[in-house]
């Protein structure tokens, strides 16, 4: 079922945190930690306290679109809005898309989210065996970046994402603990250990069924050299993600954050039950509230959500819209003014959607426009309507609702319609009074 709970701007959110009470956690934080922690100014403008790497609530991965971070300010604006309103604490930042950048971009977007009182931590995403000497480069240059920067371009911690396949998986995973007790050390000089820094890993809930080693899998998710791991145990509803959870931290004493994804998968399922794309925002709040009131095992911190390019700004694309009258007379023209952005490196067919406008009162109408924005463009898209002259007097529920009209192929363009559009994000634009014209409008 598609969600049409509001992701925009204008949602009341539950767990919303902004820029004053993001100050104040850290302020705990510090003190939690036994000093006040670090003050730094960011390029958003305001001085924020970061303390110690704790994992707090929420994180969100970020893969390429690290690299537009570097370079868009505007994207770069819109996400501290979007960490702001979604109580975003932690950010796992791909080096593979920073090395793409300068040195001094690279410094500069790391400073910035920590002005914004962010966690950043370094991702690394790699695959199979030979992925584990990867990711041990990839630390590697991570303490040595460390060791070369100010306090403020510094990472807090690593986030080691190494995925295997299910043949020879036993294998895989006893060459992974073995990686992960030398993470500690590894560097020239100064170490991991050394630099303070925060790990985590990814642990794949299919890693602990029958079939393959649970013990190894548990192994991992407890490993003392990490500070938690995050339990990829994706599905679209609570009760079967508790399950896949529980086969990996049902009584492991060990601190865990359960990975949702939340992005939309290339292909015609419509159906695409790993991810919550489908469903929305509604569904994630949903999943974290359920396994917070009852979660399996004793070590749950909170939720990670992959990624942030996708399901998130998707849900989010709504930027603004108004409703530029307020009373009208039947045949008066009506304009709705909006504003839709996806952030994402997509092409722009994959961005081919439908902003529906809904007037309910004595009678509902409706008006619909295709757009197609640009990735990572503020698009100003206006819609008019005019009031039908038989349009009973009365007042009407206006709302904007913007939908998901296609599939896509393995190269994010546009491959097929869908059947049923996925509800992105709808707003309310207030009342909209349609006077009887035999009286005139009222003074």
């Amino acid at each position: 079922m598609n969600s049409e709970t509001e992701y925009s701007q204008s949602t009341d959110y539950n767990s919303f945190r902004g820029p004053v009470d993001r100050v104040r956690r850290y302020l705990l934080k510090g003190l939690l930690a036994g000093g006040l922690g670090l003050l730094v100014l960011g390029s958003v403008g305001t001085s924020k306290v970061r303390a110690s790497s704790v994992f707090d609530d929420r994180a969100v991965y970020i893969w390429e679109f690290a690299s537009v971070l570097t370079i868009d300010a505007d994207a770069r604006r819109r996400f501290f809005e979007r960490t702001d309103r979604l109580g975003i604490e932690t950010v796992y930042l791909s080096w593979g898309a920073l090395r793409t950048v300068s040195e001094n971009d690279r410094r500069d977007l790391i400073t910035a989210m920590h002005g914004a009182g962010l966690e950043v931590h370094a991702l690394t995403g790699t695959y199979g065996p030979e992925g584990i000497n990867d990711a041990r480069r990839v630390v590697s240059m991570v303490v040595e970046h460390n060791a070369q920067s100010k306090d403020t371009d510094r990472f807090d911690g690593i986030h080691l994402n190494v995925e295997f396949a299910s043949d020879g998986l036993s294998d895989s995973l006893e060459a992974y603990e073995r990686f992960l007790d030398e993470v500690p050390e590894i560097g020239d000089g100064k170490t991991v250990s050394s630099q303070g820094l925060t790990v985590s890993a990814t642990v794949a809930w299919w890693w602990s069924l029958p079939e393959h080693t649970p013990s190894l899998a548990r192994a991992i998710a407890a490993h003392p050299s990490l500070d938690y791991s995050v339990i990829m145990a994706y599905w679209d509803t609570p009760e079967e993600v508790r399950d896949r959870l529980a086969t990996v931290v049902s009584d492991l004493d060990a601190p865990y954050v359960l990975a949702i994804e939340t992005q939309k998968f290339p292909g015609t399922t419509a159906n695409n039950r790993v991810t919550t794309y489908e469903e929305g925002w509604s569904r994630v709040k949903e999943i974290e509230s359920a396994i917070a009131t009852d979660p399996p095992g004793e070590g749950y911190l909170g939720i990670a959500l992959h990624h942030y390019m996708n399901g998130l700004t998707a849900w989010d694309a709504l930027w603004d819209a108004r409703l530029q009258s307020s009373m009208v007379r039947p045949g008066d023209r009506v304009k709705i003014d909006t504003i839709v952005v996806f952030d994402d490196t997509f092409p722009t067919s994959s961005h081919e959607s439908e902003l529906t406008i809904a007037f309910d009162g004595p009678q509902r109408y409706t008006v619909n426009r295709a757009v197609t924005p640009p990735s990572s463009t503020l698009t100003d898209i206006s819609v008019e309507w005019r009031v039908p002259r038989n349009a009973p007097a009365g007042e009407y529920a206006a709302t904007v609702t913007l939908s998901d009209t296609t599939f896509e192929d393995e190269s994010r363009e546009k491959s097929a319609i869908r059947s049923t559009p996925v509800v992105l994000a709808k707003r309310d634009l207030g009342i909209l009074s349609v006077t009887n014209p035999r009286r005139g409008r009222p003074n």
